[in-house]
């Protein structure tokens, strides 16, 4: 009967060991990669917003003229005049730009946002999804090292 425990032994060891690397190896690589995603829709959903007060700012231009510092490559900075504000080219996603009024801008813009937002609740719903999968593994592994290794009810004889 003793060396039947001592099998019971390795066969828990090596469940705890095999959920141990599950948890490790693929719900913690999971939730990563969820937050990752999740992360990369937020700072979308900034420029987008960053966007949105660019094109308040020129919709409320009476000019219809503008001067602007751009970006031209590793943080330098030129002075551009814009000579007509009644329209700009937005980047639509996969690299396309398409030209623009202001006020199809704004409402691209608040679509935009409102897709990128229910992305990124739905990748939150995920991570959250993943995390409560990772708590119960590792609340069964608890059970299952109190089981291979159960606390004596009773003192030892030793101590009798």
């Amino acid at each position: 009967s003793g060396g039947r425990g001592r099998q019971h032994d390795e066969t828990v060891d090596e469940k705890v060991e095999r959920y141990s690397k599950f948890v490790d190896e693929t719900l913690r690589v999971k939730l990563a990669q969820l937050l990752e995603q999740r992360e990369e829709v937020v700072k979308e959903i900034e420029g987008f917003e960053k966007l949105r007060g660019t094109v308040e700012v020129m919709s409320e231009s009476t000019t219809g003229k503008a001067k602007s510092m751009v970006n031209i490559g590793c943080e330098l900075y030129v002075q551009a005049s814009i000579p007509d504000t009644s329209k700009i080219m937005v980047n639509v996603g996969l690299g396309f730009f398409v030209e623009l009024t202001l006020a199809e801008a704004a409402d691209f813009i608040q679509s935009r946002c409102e897709q990128l937002q229910l992305r990124a609740d739905k990748l939150s719903e995920e991570a959250s999804d993943v995390n409560s999968q990772i708590e119960v593994v590792l609340r069964g592994l608890q059970e299952l090292m109190q089981i291979s290794d159960p606390k004596p009810a009773t003192p030892s004889r030793a101590f009798l």
